[in-house]
């Protein structure tokens, strides 16, 4: 309530109302996101501001899944975009942290067309293949890794691969 005396002559008074704003913090967990206002990505919300699109960060060897707020609700993606609505009574700031999924891959080992070896095997996980069969080696040596089965298309692992000797 604001006080005054009234004058003697006829009185307007104009007012502003300034919203509220709230902190949004995102947290990628070792993902990548493009910070533009285009893709979603505000620092801030107000009253006027309820319903945040969010781009769905990159993180190589993961699938985004969704969100997850302080509260630790989901928020289940989209194909490239999250829709979040914030309800209009809870007034805070808010914190939203990726949740990912590992990209496992099948590594498959032929030595001569035969299956040897088969694993999955997740982003940055070692996987260690013996190249060599002890019951044929005095008569054959390790020719290399291939591609496809006719032995055309070589693959050459220079930084993947270490080779590690086994007693």
């Amino acid at each position: 309530v604001y006080s005054f005396f009234m004058p003697s002559n006829p009185v307007t008074i104009t007012t502003t109302m300034q919203a509220i704003s709230y902190q949004i913090e995102y947290n990628l967990a070792g993902g990548i996101v493009e910070k533009t206002i285009e893709n979603g990505y505000v620092q801030n919300y107000d009253m006027d501001y309820l319903t945040l699109t969010l781009k769905n960060p990159a993180r190589e060897g993961y699938t985004f899944k969704w969100w997850k707020d302080e509260k630790w609700r989901d928020f289940t993606a989209g194909s490239t975009t999250t829709s979040i609505a914030i309800n209009s009574s809870d007034k805070s700031d808010k914190e939203y942290t990726a949740q990912w999924e590992v990209i496992e891959h099948t590594v498959k080992y032929y030595v001569d067309g035969t299956l040897v070896w088969s694993k999955k095997v997740s982003h940055n996980e070692q996987a260690d293949v013996t190249t060599h069969r002890p019951e044929v080696e005095e008569w054959y040596y390790f020719d290399g890794w291939y591609l496809d089965s006719q032995k055309t298309d070589v693959y050459t692992l220079d930084g993947i691969v270490s080779n590690t000797d086994y007693d």
